[in-house]
Parts: C-alpha cells; structure tokens; sequence
C-alpha cells in the first residue's frame, strides 16, 4: 500500500495528503467495461471485467518534481543537459527519493484498479442475486494486472537494467496479459514471447491514430454513435477524442507483434463506463467545467429538430398511404 511507504521526498508527502483520500471509483480519467470471451469456434465464453486507472495525477507530480531536482543537480555533478532531458544518477540521495515515489506513484495507481474491481464486484453481485436470483460467482485469480507506461529493474543480456515501457507492457515468456482496443473494438487476450529484442515487451494496446484534439474537432457525434451501436455506453460529446474513430484497428496492431505474442482469446464489449474529470473541458480559472451537451438527446438542436420533422412528415406519409 502507498500509505506504507517510507516518504524521503516532499512530493509524495503532498500526494498523500491530497491524492490518497481519493483511492475510489469516482472522477478522473477511468475506464470499466464488461466483455464477453469469445471461444476458437466462435461461442460464448466466460464474461471479463476490465478496469484501466493510472495514478490520476499522482505521476504528473512526482515527474515534475524530479525533473525539477535533476535540473538543479546537474552541474554540480558535471552532467550537461540536452533539451528537457536532465540525468537523476540513482547513486545518489536524489535518485533513490525517485524510486521511492515510483513504486509509491505504483503501488497507488494499483490500489485504485483493485478498488474499482471490488466496487464493480459488488454492484454486480446485488443486481445479479436481486434481478436473478442467482449468485454472481467470479474468480478473482484468473485476473492480472498489466502495468504500461512504467520502469522497472529487470536482468537481459547478464546486466542488470532500468527498463522504461512507455506505450508498452511487459510480456515474458509464456505470461497471460491483454492488448486493448477502443471502447467498441474490444481487447485480445495474450501470452507472451518473452522478446530479447524487445525487452520482453509488448504494446500496451492498439494506439491512437488521431490525438484527443483532432479526434474531438472531427469526429461526429452521430458517427460515434453508429460505431458504438449494440454496446451499452455513455456516448456524449465531452467523450467523443475516446470514440472508436480515434484508435488503430486491433488486429492489424495484433498482426504485427506476432514476434512479441500470441493470442489466446478475444473480448467483445458489452458494457463501456468511463469517467471523464470535469477540469478537462473548457474549465475556467476556478476550475468549473460548463455541462456539454448531447445532441442526440436535445430537441432543440437544429440537426435534432430536422430530424425529427422528417420522421414525422415520413410518418404522414405512410399513414396518408394506409388510407
């Protein structure tokens, strides 16, 4: 547990006091979805839960710090700078205190995702036993955790390494983990090769082909929806840079890691949920957010109201036709 840490440095002494209290499903960038495995002959499998949350600001905190610091101690260590890198030798005080807010920044991270599983757990259970009649039965040991984005010590080629994964996942030989795809492609399960040439490492998922920007001035919202038809999901414009548009197709981003690993299983949404932090559109100096509109869902919308003109004039007319 993060709360356990040993703190050397005041950045995570701050995290602590304003992130921990907030280890609990509610705002902030998350996602949730509910898939069901889909066999080699096509049929049914079990049904997945799958839970994405990072340390929801926690990083961005801890990295600003220590870039912060490295800068500083650089010249008196005789190091030159290129550009915004700055080493942080790890012999020294400065880069332990690193390490320690890491794996606290992890640790964190990783509490949230158990969190969110045991609320969703126990949402389910009561609908299923209440709606069922039945008892929801789940096995908590066949999940796993698949970290990206991260850094870790690890042995290849007889040396001992710091291995950072950015926009990728580890994937030693013969491990289970996933490659996610948007909120309508679904996600392969995986077991991996254990890649020399790559670290042992795979993509953390299939990747955007648009930024959140660009995704969000051109992708419509009638055109979200239609990708997202038969999927139970939230699908209002202040969600439209994580719509299925903005993503690489999975199975071409499948196909060309076939040296890094192998699939095993496929999950087919059923159920999107994802939390969107309400400073990240349009917020004005306080903070606040102004409410984003769905269109679809607004009869005073000018698209909306001609179309809804057509239906009814379609409608006149086929009821002028039945006379």
């Amino acid at each position: 547990m993060p709360n356990d840490h040993v703190l050397r440095s005041r950045v995570t002494g701050n995290c602590q006091a304003r992130f921990w209290r907030r280890v609990r499903p509610v705002t902030g960038w998350l996602s949730q979805q509910l898939c069901h495995e889909t066999t080699g002959d096509g049929s049914a499998g079990r049904v997945w839960l799958l839970v994405h949350s990072g340390s929801r600001g926690v990083g961005s905190a801890i990295a600003a710090h220590h870039i912060g610091v490295a800068r500083t101690l650089a010249p008196r260590l005789g190091h030159t700078l290129s550009g915004d890198l700055a080493p942080l030798p790890l012999d020294t005080q400065e880069g332990q205190d690193y390490l320690t807010d890491l794996r606290w920044a992890q640790a964190y991270a990783a509490e949230n995702r158990r969190q969110l599983q045991q609320a969703v757990l126990n949402l389910l259970a009561r609908l299923v036993g209440r709606q069922l009649r039945h008892e929801l039965v789940y096995d908590l040991t066949a999940g796993f955790d698949s970290v990206h984005n991260y850094a870790a010590r690890e042995e290849w080629c007889g040396e001992a390494l710091w291995v950072h994964r950015k926009g990728a996942a580890a994937a030693p030989l013969a491990a289970p983990g996933i490659i996610p795809g948007s909120m309508a492609t679904g996600s392969y399960l995986v077991r991996g090769l254990g890649n020399a040439a790559a670290f042992g490492s795979c993509s953390h998922g299939a990747g955007r082909r648009m930024s959140r920007g660009q995704a969000a001035r051109t992708i419509t919202l009638e055109a979200f929806v239609h990708q997202m038809r038969g999927i139970v999901a939230d699908t209002g414009r202040d969600l439209l840079d994580e719509a299925p548009q903005a993503y690489k197709g999975l199975d071409t981003v499948l196909a060309e890691q076939a040296d890094l690993v192998t699939p095993i299983g496929r999950l087919l949404p059923m159920l999107n949920v994802k939390g969107v932090p309400r400073w990240t559109r349009g917020a004005d100096k306080g903070g606040r957010t102004p409410a984003l509109k769905d269109r679809t869902r607004d009869k005073n919308d000018p698209t909306q109201r001609r179309k809804l003109e057509q239906r009814a004039q379609r409608s006149r007319q086929g009821t002028g036709r039945g006379r």
